[in-house]
């Protein structure tokens, strides 16, 4: 490089330092401006200025918004919510809760969000107190400079305008693709209004995405509009008084790590997501004498009030019913009604629409006390109209309306009760507990006395199914078919709202998480002997299908003709499966269940093996044995033409592939294991595949073409089944059992192929099985 052109590189690095020089001298100087604060004077121009007067006040100045904080409201929790009102949609953010605003560095002020989860459980020892509370140390989450003083000196003037239009901040949109990259011309802040010690903000979002369409995949312009309200609240002062979970029930919770300061020592605790229901001083004493009393501040219930009439009810008639669970637990008013829609303290909302896939709910809850702050509920009746198909082949015997009409509109409101009172039971704070859905007895929930009581579950929380074992003979009233709030959620709410410390009276309601070998624990199954709650369930859709054509030819134009009976016969096929598949659960089935000292020592429960074989017979009659015969109905099948050959493999094809399933062998390993030849084992399933399937391999059996595609699928599943647990893989319980019993079949397929007396269809059905675990397993390789 020659001396020229070492002058030139100095000069620029001089006058890039020059540069950079006077720009962060402007931006100090711009930092110093922005750190002394306008007197309200300076700020204020009653000319050009509205002021809303309320507890924050908001000045708006063309489109520019400024919030005044007052003084009392610092260190305060402070509740920012955000939710759409306007447009397809039933969002809420999800990160609506609280925050906290404190003065700051420079004129500024800090806001934070508490999540911390680390608590010292006692103060004997100050300095591990200490120690835990510096550990603990809340984030500032947001800093906004003070552009004014309030009038009277104390309070401070922010600008929100950059907030309320903008998809981050505190008011985040940002996880909803539809509300992310708003066009700032097409979107505006709308307006405010005030509410009880807040102010709740209006705008409307506008944007365009270049989104592929779902079915030619094409790219195309797609422009979405949303009315949003954003929320500022400050709430009351007050305490909340947390109460440990238990494990016999099911809360939603939150984890805290409190460490013993005695012991040092750290422990996990749970503690209940839950409103807060206080009592006034004189109204405890009467609590204490089994007094029901109201609280100080009730949940306020808002009902859109373009929902229809009927559906009004729904909810009112599902509140009611967790009104009296509350009055169990000393509660009594706990919901009050109000005009006022805002997402806000304590509110729990029912908004009309946006729910096609079904109820929908939102929870905005403290993640450090677990008080749940507010709550919106999005709601059509969906869910009811999608549920009377199978209500109709469920129950259409014992339901008189369903003989002139299908969708009938009182039915549709009684089925959005029951819907509605479990979701609420959720937004309560109790989880879906299936085991409390069959805890009952067949002969409790066919009885009208128990029904009327308890209904057919013992939770409504997650319970979606109807009474599908009640026969016509047994003259149950229709409006008793449904879940209800129940035993186990009086129970619940007593523990969680009350002074009740003890698990649930029956211990078949002690909670469980759904398990796929928990016949227990699924969704839509029914009473506590599946068996028998499946073989009513099948006597009812035996006499209703063949009575669809007619029912159908009675109901209005609008829900009749051809493509309704398709329909009805199309689901009911998928019913019929259902019901097999509950009868399948008790093979290979268990139950687990925490360990409650003193109530349940046994974790691990596994069906008994008279249960499995008992479901093994009835699968052998219902499934093994080919279609049933009155699924062949001339007048149906001419608008609904079925392969009833088919429809028998195939469904002998799903209860195979759910019996070889790992899950399945290793847990009939496990229980032998444990017990030995007293429990269902693996060796009995597969000598009762042997004889159901192969019927023991005997050339002198004669087999029908579906035994014959039968054998095939199940060659098919299980080369399957030992493929993904092949021993080179590593030894288990499942792939051990399931590589020797491949070996097996093999072999006796082998010899049935070779002995003299088989029939020629029967060799060549041995000859393609062998192919196949030959081609597919033996001789596969890697």
């Amino acid at each position: 490089m020659n001396r020229s052109d070492k002058n030139k590189h100095m000069k620029i690095l001089i006058a890039l330092s020059i540069l950079v020089g006077l720009t962060f001298a402007g931006y100090h100087a711009e930092a110093q401006a922005k750190q002394e604060p306008k007197t309200f004077d300076q700020f204020y121009d009653a000319k050009t200025m509205t002021v809303e007067k309320a507890y924050f006040l908001v000045y708006q100045s063309g489109d520019n918004y400024y919030l005044e904080i007052p003084e009392e409201a610092f260190g305060k929790d402070i509740l920012i919510t955000t939710q759409v009102v306007g447009g397809y949609s039933n969002y809420v953010s999800p990160q609506s809760g609280l925050i906290q605003i404190k003065k700051g560095r420079n004129n500024s002020l800090d806001l934070f969000q508490n999540k911390s989860t680390t608590f010292a459980a006692d103060s004997a020892d100050f300095c591990m107190t200490a120690a835990i509370q510096n550990s603990g140390l809340v984030p500032v989450y947001r800093n906004f400079p003070i552009v004014a003083e309030g009038k009277e000196g104390k309070s401070v003037i922010i600008d929100l305008t950059q907030e309320l239009n903008s998809p981050q901040g505190i008011f985040n949109v940002s996880d909803m693709s539809s509300l992310s990259s708003p066009d700032p011309s097409r979107s505006r802040v709308e307006g405010f209004r005030s509410i009880e010690n807040g102010v709740v903000f209006s705008a409307l979002r506008t944007q365009s995405q270049f989104l592929p369409n779902s079915e030619s995949g094409e790219r195309s312009n797609q422009i979405s509009t949303f009315r949003i309200e954003m929320l500022i609240q400050r709430i009351p002062d007050h305490s909340v008084a947390m109460k440990k979970d238990h494990p016999a029930y099911g809360f939603n919770s939150v984890e805290r790590v409190e460490y013993d300061t005695r012991n040092y020592r750290a422990n996990i605790e749970n503690y209940i997501k839950r409103w807060n229901l206080a009592a006034s001083t004189e109204n405890q004493k009467l609590q204490a004498k089994g007094i029901a009393v109201e609280p100080e501040l009730p949940i306020e219930v808002w009902i859109d009030p373009i929902t229809p009439a009927p559906f009004v009810e729904s909810v009112k008639s599902a509140l009611k019913q967790w009104d009296a669970a509350f009055e169990k637990a000393g509660w009594k008013n706990v919901f009050r009604y109000t005009n006022e829609g805002t997402l806000s303290y304590k509110k729990l909302m029912f908004s009309w629409g946006h729910a096609y896939s079904g109820i929908v709910k939102s929870v905005i809850d403290d993640p450090v006390s677990g008080e749940i702050l507010a709550a919106r509920i999005s709601l059509l009746d969906e869910s009811a109209k999608d549920m009377q198909i199978n209500y109709f082949l469920w129950c259409g015997l014992t339901d008189e309306r369903l003989e002139t009409e299908l969708q009938s509109l009182e039915l549709r409101e009684q089925i959005l009760t029951s819907h509605l009172a479990g979701v609420i039971g959720s937004v309560l704070g109790l989880k879906e507990n299936y085991p409390a859905c069959t805890a009952f007895t067949p002969k409790q929930v066919r009885n009208t006395e128990w029904l009327k009581q308890w209904g057919p579950t013992a939770t409504v929380v997650g319970a979606k199914m109807v009474d599908y074992l009640v026969q016509p003979e047994d003259k149950i009233a229709p409006e008793l078919l449904l879940p209800k709030v129940s035993l186990y959620d009086v129970e619940a709410i007593a523990y969680a709202y009350g002074n009740r410390t003890e698990s649930p009276s029956m211990k078949a309601c002690y909670y469980a998480e759904n398990d796929k070998l928990d016949p227990m624990s699924q969704p839509l199954f029914l009473s506590n002997d599946l068996l028998e709650a499946s073989e009513l369930g099948l006597n009812n859709l035996e006499r209703i299908y063949p009575q669809i054509p007619e029912r159908v030819a009675n109901w209005p134009a609008a829900q009749s003709g051809p493509e309704m009976v398709s329909k009805l016969a199309g689901q009911a096929f998928s019913i019929y499966q259902f019901f097999i598949n509950q009868m399948a659960m008790y093979v290979g089935g268990r139950t687990k269940r925490t360990v409650i000292r003193g109530e349940n020592e046994t974790p691990l429960v596994y069906v008994p093996k008279a249960k499995q074989e008992a479901a093994l017979a009835a699968l052998e009659q219902y499934v093994f044995s080919g279609a049933p015969a009155w699924f062949s109905n001339e007048e149906i099948n001419r608008v609904f033409p079925v392969d009833q050959s088919k429809f028998a493999v195939d469904m002998a094809n799903g209860v195979m592939r759910n019996l070889l399933r790992k899950e399945v062998i290793n847990s009939l390993a496990e229980a032998e294991s444990a017990y030995g030849d007293t429990v269902f084992t693996c060796s009995d399933l597969f000598a009762y595949f042997d004889r159901v399937i192969f019927a023991n391999y005997n050339p002198a059996v004669s087999q029908t073409q579906v035994q014959l595609s039968i054998q095939l699928q199940f060659a098919v599943n299980l080369i399957q089944a030992a493929s993904e647990n092949n021993i080179t893989g590593g030894l288990s319980d499942s792939s051990a059992m399931l590589n020797l019993y491949l070996i097996h079949v093999r072999d006796e397929i082998q010899k049935l192929q070779d002995h003299k007396k088989t029939d020629a269809r029967v060799k060549e059905n041995c000859s393609l099985i062998l192919l196949k675990m030959n081609r597919e397993f033996f001789n596969k390789t890697v």
